[in-house]
């Protein structure tokens, strides 16, 4: 159980140390969905006791933003055959599921740059800077094709996202007071190509 539940001091939330990081390419339409996300919900005024990163397409940098934090909400697309557009799919981390020896040989692999989220958390974990409480939230797109903007689908996927998380950190006595309509409008302004060839579901 985290500290900082209802009640408790500023001081203790604070403690929380919750990383919210979204990852996507923006140039392959609803690919970029978590790197929108988390633009859009970096535009609030947050907690003190969290932090949003827009990770773009990754990179072994972030691992940086991992450092001392407790829990790690990480938002990307998943492969599109995943289940229906806009679906939310939300996944506990298991720490040790990839032994440092492989991490570190697919990260060689690899090089620095484009490190998928799988491998990014593999990375983390082997270096010992996977926050104790890890879940991926992805995000089933519609379309994922050049081009910029995301599609109705997939903002109403980030709408499910941001209740999730709500959810989740309420749970924890760490509430996150954003409203859906100004997230949506947020949204709408950071990824300002909605695109419209697919009709809203």
């Amino acid at each position: 159980m985290l500290e900082g539940a209802a009640g408790e001091s500023g001081e203790a939330r604070e403690g929380a140390g919750v990383l919210i990081l979204g990852v996507g390419n923006r140039l392959l339409g609803d690919e970029g969905v978590g790197s929108c996300f988390a633009e859009a919900l970096s535009t609030f005024d947050l907690p003190e006791w969290m932090e949003v990163i827009d990770g773009g397409l990754g990179g072994l940098n972030l691992l940086d933003y991992m450092e001392g934090k407790r829990i790690l909400l990480l938002v990307d697309a998943l492969d599109p055959g995943d289940g229906e557009p806009g679906e939310v799919r939300m996944y506990r981390v298991n720490p040790g599921a990839v032994n440092p020896s492989e991490a570190v040989s697919m990260l060689v692999e690899a090089g620095s740059h484009g490190v998928v989220p799988e491998l990014l958390i593999a990375a983390a974990d082997a270096v010992g800077r996977l926050p104790e409480e890890s879940y991926v939230l992805g995000i089933v797109p519609c379309l994922i094709d050049l081009g910029d903007g995301i599609t109705e689908p997939a903002v109403r996927g980030c709408l499910r996202a941001l209740h999730l998380i709500r959810e989740m950190l309420s749970e924890r006595g760490l509430p996150l007071m954003i409203d859906d309509r100004r997230f949506e409008g947020r949204l709408r302004e950071v990824c300002a190509e909605i695109d419209c060839r697919v009709e809203a579901r």
